[in-house]
């Protein structure tokens, strides 16, 4: 389901991410209810094109001054990569969320 306003997409909230060792910088957001996602699964979208695999801890990227996101904080789990997406560089990673 997609959110609209007069003909615009509007912005899905997310947090920035690192992702694994490399600590891969993406945006993590709430699964769309339209796709294959469970509606508690978080998903992680690349910013760049180094691999991320399953067991990768998902951590905050942070913001400046640590506000209103401290960097570091571990916010899930990466359980599955996908094939990225028609026109996309990046595969988008299923994550559980921490307890």
């Amino acid at each position: 389901m997609e959110l609209r306003r007069r003909g615009h997409r509007l912005p899905r909230a997310g947090v920035g991410v690192r992702t694994g060792a490399k600590g891969v910088i993406g945006t993590l957001t709430g699964s769309d209810p339209t796709t294959s996602h469970d509606a508690d699964e978080l998903v992680v979208t690349q910013l760049g094109r180094d691999a991320v695999g399953a067991g990768d801890e998902v951590v905050t990227l942070g913001s400046p001054n640590g506000r209103p996101y401290p960097p570091g904080i571990t916010v899930g789990t990466v359980t599955d990569v996908e094939r990225p997406p028609a026109r996309s560089p990046t595969p988008p990673a299923s994550t559980r969320p921490s307890s």
